[in-house]
C-alpha cells in the first residue's frame, strides 16, 4: 500500500490490528490479478473475499481529483467516537453510530493506480424503507447525529442498513458517506434525509433525545477531533474544518436548547417555511472575519431561541 489514512501508529492497538486485517484481505485479493468483482453491478465499487470466497470487505474507488472526498469519507468512521471515549483512545472497533471500519487507501492494481476507500462489509437484514419495522427513534437519531456532524447531503433508504442485535432489537448502520461536506451549492444544507420522512410519519414529532446521544453530543469536541485527524496523516484544510466546525456547534446548541430531532433536521434540510430559521441562511447572515466562528455560535442561539418560541 502505497498511502494509508488513518495512519495506524496513531489509533488504538484494536483498531489497528482490525483496519490491518481488512488491508490484509484486499493484498491477498489482488494478488496476481488485474481487476476485482464489481459489487452488485456498481463499476466504482469494488468485492474484496477472504481466502474462503467470503465478502469481507468493499473498496470504493474515486477518480484522482476527488481525495479530499475519500478522506471525508474514513473521517466519518475514524470520528464515529464510541459512547463516552474518544476514538483515539478507545479498543472499541465501533462507534455511537455503528460505522463500519474504514481505511483509505491508495495501490497499484494491475497496471492501474488505484485511490479510495477500503470499508468493511456488513450485510443488511431487511429494507430501511418498510413501515412497521418498529425502528426505535434511539437508532434513528444516532444517523441524524452523524449526518448533522458531517454535513451529509445524501442519507437515502439505501446507505441505512437494517440489522439486529443480540437480543433481537432492531439496529441501523449508516454506509456511504461520500457526500459529507458535499453540498458545493448550499455547504449547510443537508438536503432531504431519509430519517426526517420517518420522523415526519412514523414517529412521535415531539421525541427527545435520550440521555445517551445528550450525553454524546455535549461530549463532542470539535478541536479535539480535528487534532486527532491531524496525527493520523492528513492536513483537513479550512473547508473541512469549517464545515466541521458549524455543524457541530449547531448540533450542539440545538441538542442542549431541547429541540427535537425533526426540527433539527428540517433546520439542517432547508425545510423550514421561515427561510431565517434554516442553517444555510443563518450562517450567510454571519460576517466572515476574524470572529466568525463566536458571531456564529451567537447567531446560534439567537435563532435557535426564536425558532422554539414560534414553533
Amino acid at each position: 500500500m502505497e498511502d494509508v489514512f488513518p495512519n495506524l501508529s496513531q489509533v488504538p492497538e484494536e483498531i489497528r490490528t482490525h483496519l490491518e486485517k481488512m488491508i490484509d484481505w484486499l493484498r491477498q485479493a489482488i494478488v496476481g490479478r488485474n481487476e476485482l468483482d464489481r459489487f452488485r453491478g456498481a463499476e466504482h465499487i469494488l468485492k474484496v473475499c477472504d481466502s474462503s470466497g467470503n465478502l469481507v470487505c468493499l473498496f470504493k474507488a474515486f477518480n484522482a481529483g476527488d481525495e479530499n472526498l475519500a478522506k471525508n469519507e474514513a473521517c466519518v468512521y475514524l470520528l464515529d467516537h464510541p459512547e463516552n471515549d474518544h476514538r483515539s483512545v478507545s479498543p472499541k472497533i465501533y462507534g455511537f453510530s455503528r460505522v463500519r471500519p474504514t481505511v483509505f487507501l491508495r495501490f497499484r492494481l494491475g497496471n492501474e493506480m488505484k485511490m479510495g476507500i477500503l470499508i468493511e462489509y456488513a450485510e443488511s437484514k431487511g429494507c430501511a424503507r418498510r413501515s412497521g419495522l418498529g425502528i426505535p427513534v434511539n437508532e434513528v437519531h444516532k444517523i441524524l447525529i452523524t449526518d448533522i456532524r458531517f454535513g451529509n447531503s445524501d442519507r437515502n433508504v439505501e446507505n441505512v442498513l437494517v440489522q439486529e442485535s443480540e437480543n433481537g432489537a432492531i439496529q441501523l448502520v449508516p454506509v456511504d458517506h461520500e457526500m459529507c461536506f458535499g453540498n458545493e451549492v448550499q455547504p449547510y444544507n443537508i438536503c432531504s434525509p431519509c430519517w426526517l420522512g420517518w420522523l415526519k410519519e412514523e414517529m412521535n414529532l415531539n421525541q427527545v433525545f435520550s440521555s445517551e446521544s445528550v450525553s454524546y453530543v455535549t461530549g463532542l469536541d470539535v478541536e479535539k477531533d480535528i487534532e486527532f485527524v491531524r496525527r493520523c496523516g492528513w492536513e483537513p484544510g479550512i473547508e473541512f474544518s469549517e464545515k466541521f466546525k458549524v455543524f457541530g456547534t449547531f448540533l450542539k446548541k440545538a441538542v442542549f436548547q431541547g429541540l427535537t430531532g425533526f426540527h433539527i433536521g428540517l433546520i439542517a434540510a432547508f425545510k423550514c417555511e421561515n427561510m431565517n430559521f434554516n442553517l444555510q441562511s443563518i450562517i450567510d447572515d454571519v460576517a466572515r472575519d476574524d470572529d466568525f466562528y463566536d458571531n456564529v455560535g451567537i447567531r446560534l442561539e439567537e435563532a435557535l431561541k426564536q425558532y422554539q418560541e414560534e414553533v
